[in-house]
């Protein structure tokens, strides 16, 4: 975001001078303006399945970063998606089948996620009840116990993971490809995947038995090409996946969230 890049506000500031300099805005609004509505018919699939599982997404000033496809893949396999504030709420909704927790910028909002202790212990408790969780990137930083931000202050989290959350100075940023080692929330064992990650952040004082079910080709993931760390039935990773790509996982996920507990998956 612009608030993790200084030079970049004044990069958008030079080119909002050029634009007001050489672009008519007068009438582009005008001709904008003239145009006729664009009707929605919304998705032209059929959802599979009658009975909704309810999937609550994470969607705040926080946590922002979506595929829409994913969102709308899990639709058209019979979820009913909602939303839910980890910065403003004290809980996620309790008829939640399935939490998503995905990317954005948890470390500038680290101050107030930290306050918000109600739904810090509550999001711990959901967990370790066995709710399936699924969380990518700023998901993944928010699972673990701190975050350290990038003026070296070191904000509590969740703290379902035992690990630390370190800003650093230096992207990551990649695309992503390769399979399950181990069967997870998400996938068996041997599938394999592609997508992306991006993030200024590490993680340190990782336990050697942590449970990291991706092995990558490309990228780096959590640690040493390994990503998409399973404890109980949440999995985080760095990874972001267009879930639209993989459909056939989403609706095996969502039959087993329902209906199959995880432990059963993986004897």
């Amino acid at each position: 975001p612009i608030e993790e890049d200084k030079k970049l506000k004044i990069r958008i500031d030079k080119i909002a001078e050029k634009i007001e300099e050489y672009v008519d805005l007068d009438a582009v609004v005008e001709i904008a303006e003239s145009t006729q509505g664009i009707r929605h018919v919304g998705s032209s699939r059929k959802p599979q399945h009658r009975e909704k599982i309810k999937v609550a997404v994470a969607y705040d000033a926080a946590f922002n970063f979506y595929y829409p496809e994913s969102l709308e893949t899990l639709r058209e396999n019979g979820a009913a998606v909602t939303f839910f504030s980890p910065l403003q709420d004290p809980k996620p909704p309790e008829d939640a089948d399935m939490l998503y927790i995905g990317g954005g910028f948890p470390e500038l909002y680290a101050d107030q996620l930290a306050g918000n202790i109600a739904m810090l212990k509550a999001l711990k408790k959901t967990a370790e009840d066995e709710l399936p969780i699924y969380a990518e990137c700023g998901g993944l930083m928010y699972l673990t116990r701190s975050i350290t931000t990038f003026n070296n202050t070191k904000h509590p989290m969740v703290g379902l993971l035992e690990a630390d959350t370190i800003m650093t100075q230096h992207p990551t940023l990649s695309y992503t490809k390769g399979h399950a080692a181990k069967s997870n929330l998400l996938m068996p064992a041997g599938q394999g995947f592609k997508g992306h990650e991006f993030h200024y952040s590490k993680l340190e004082n990782l336990p050697r038995d942590a449970n990291l079910t991706y092995t990558l080709k490309i990228g780096r993931g959590i640690e040493n090409q390994r990503d998409g760390w399973q404890q109980h039935r949440t999995l985080a990773a760095y990874t972001h996946l267009n879930l639209a790509t993989y459909k056939k996982l989403v609706k095996t996920l969502l039959k087993i969230v329902k209906i199959k507990p995880i432990t059963d998956r993986e004897k």
